[in-house]
């Protein structure tokens, strides 16, 4: 994943978009903590594991859930 996230970093960077990078347990304060990323930061494109999304579907953290997701044009 190392290159992948290169490659994501530098592609945004080139377009004048601003970067977030999170590196560690995502749910680890709560199974709100991605979506609250989203949207303290606006987010509107997320970069995201798909196991990550799976064990959030598990888990009954959908996007349709939570109010945040509005924000989001890709996932």
């Amino acid at each position: 994943v190392g290159w992948v996230s290169w490659n994501m970093t530098i592609n945004t960077l080139h377009l004048g978009l601003t970067a977030v990078n999170y590196d560690g347990y995502v749910f680890q304060e709560s199974p709100m903590r991605f979506w609250d990323l989203v949207d303290k930061f606006g987010l509107t494109i997320a970069y995201i594991w798909s196991s990550t999304l799976e064990f959030m579907e598990t888990h009954g953290w959908t996007p349709s859930k939570f109010p945040y997701h509005l924000l989001l044009k890709r996932l």
